[in-house]
Formats: structure tokens, sequence, C-alpha cells
């Protein structure tokens, strides 16, 4: 959307009647610009929210004698409403459960900002097998549970470690490549 806008005008020395055309281009923007997401002059709720109008865009800095600012960011193919203060950005509201990507490595979004992932992946030699997330969390990893998909020999040992937004490592003491990993994460 753009408004058109003259800061200029009215002008002291111009004759007002010269300036009334472009004082009513901008009375008609300010409207316009009102419309967009309140109420409208003279209705019962005139001038009331009606909607917030975001634009998707990375996080933004706090403005200057804010303590907060609300924003719209690319997630999940589909925008979603975040609230940033001084010390952490959160997701808003219910989120959209069939925005998902239910495949064997998959995702659901199940409201509230928090995220469901699963997946499978295959030890690498050497007994460090990094795991990459179908989707990047955008917050916090939470928890990540991973267990071996064959039988192993009773002195096999593994775990999970080293939780990043974008993955995850697993161990497993056997040094052996190719065994299955079967895995569980859940973030925000």
């Amino acid at each position: 959307m753009t408004f058109t806008y003259n800061q200029t005008i009215p002008a002291g020395p111009n004759n007002p009647s010269n300036d009334q055309p472009v004082m009513l281009a901008n009375a008609l923007s300010i409207y316009n610009i009102e419309n967009v997401d309140h109420f409208g002059f003279n209705l019962p709720n005139g001038g009331t929210h009606k909607q917030v109008t975001l634009t998707s865009e990375e996080t933004p800095a706090i403005p200057t004698g804010a303590n907060a600012v609300l924003f719209s960011q690319f997630l999940i193919n589909q925008d979603f409403p975040f609230w940033k203060n001084g010390t952490k950005t959160y997701t808003l509201g219910l989120q959209d459960p069939t925005q998902s990507n239910v495949t064997t490595n998959g995702y659901l979004s199940v409201g509230f900002g928090l995220i469901l992932q699963w997946g499978q992946a295959v030890t690498i030699a050497g007994g460090i097998t990094p795991v990459t997330f179908p989707l990047k969390f955008p917050g916090a990893v939470f928890s990540v549970v991973a267990s071996r998909a064959q039988n192993q020999t009773s002195d096999t040992s593994y775990g999970v470690g080293l939780l990043e937004q974008t993955g995850f490592t697993f161990f497993d003491n056997s040094g052996a490549s190719g065994a299955g990993i079967l895995w569980i994460a859940v973030g925000n």
C-alpha cells in the first residue's frame, strides 16, 4: 500500500485556495490509512482497531522509548505474528496445525508456538552423528529423544547432545556406521 502525503502543505505564504487540492489529497490519505486497520470515521467503533496489518520482516530492534515490538515473520511456509520484549522473542497465538510436513522427517506446529519435529537418520563411523531438523526452530529446542532403531549389544550406549535450533548430535559408543536412529524433538 502506498499513500501520498505532502508535508509542506499548507505553506504559510501560499493562498489557502492554492493549497486546497493538496490538502484534500492529504486528508484522503489520512482517511485511507485510518481505514486499513481501524473502523473509520462516523462509525460506532470509529478509531478503534479492527485488525493489525503486519509486513513480514526480520526480527526488528525495539524502538527507543518502547518496551516491546509486534512483528510478522515468515515461518513454516507462511507469516506468523511474533512479540519481542527486552529479553526474548515469542510466537503468538494458536498456530494453524495444518502447517506441517508429515513425512518420515517432518514437523507439526501444534499451537502457542510449540513445534514437534521427528525423523530418522543413520549413524556414521566414529560414533558422532550430526542430525539436522527438517525445520530450524525459530526459538529454542526444549528436548530431543533419540534411540537406535536396530538391536544393539548390551554394552552399547547412546545419547543426544549439542542441541541447536538446526539439529543435534547423536552419540553412539559402538562407533558403527549404518545403524538407524529414530528421534523426536520439541521446541518453539
